[in-house]
């Protein structure tokens, strides 16, 4: 305790002595540029407001209305889609065959996990009267007929299956 007080008694001159900074401050005005002069905002005035309040008469959005009622729809077809394409892509390859089977029946197997998921949604909706939906299904039904047997056959109802929706999407 005696050093904190013998070291605090020892400081305190030295701040109090006044010395510090011993150079020259520079002029202010001749060196650097003298502050911008500050511009008033102009307010500008307000055209008077009518009396009774004016509103604009749009209609509300009531949570029954359905803005896009095939928005859930297509989002499935275009998953479908994507896989669609790219089956197409791996039956179009003319290298590795090994590998193309079996490619193919993974999105295959991979296709029927996503049409089975589509009929448990729109079974007992109208969506399973559209004609994309019917093609979904006779298209999978197809494929898991072809299976390693002639793979490269099953490339004209791809093709169709996909023309179809992408005239879905254009509705």
């Amino acid at each position: 305790m005696k050093i904190v007080k013998l070291a605090l008694l020892l400081t305190f001159p030295l701040f109090i002595s006044g010395f510090g900074y011993m150079g020259e401050l520079p002029k202010l005005g001749e060196t650097t540029n003298e502050g911008a002069q500050r511009q008033e905002a102009t307010i500008e005035k307000r055209k008077p407001s009518p009396e009774t309040p004016v509103s604009i008469i749009a209609p509300r959005v009531s949570t029954g209305y359905s803005v896009n009622k095939y928005s859930d729809y297509i989002a499935d077809i275009k998953e479908v889609e994507y896989l669609l394409k790219e089956i197409k892509s791996i039956l179009e390859q003319e290298k590795n065959p090994k590998n193309k089977i079996q490619l193919f029946n993974a999105k295959t197997f991979l296709l029927g996990l996503y049409v089975d998921r589509f009929k448990e949604k729109y079974e007992d909706s109208p969506e399973k009267h559209y004609e994309s939906y019917k093609q979904l299904v006779f298209l999978n039904n197809y494929l898991k007929q072809v299976g390693e047997s002639n793979a490269s056959t099953a490339i004209e109802p791809i093709n169709t299956v996909i023309g179809v929706i992408s005239e879905a999407q254009d509705l």
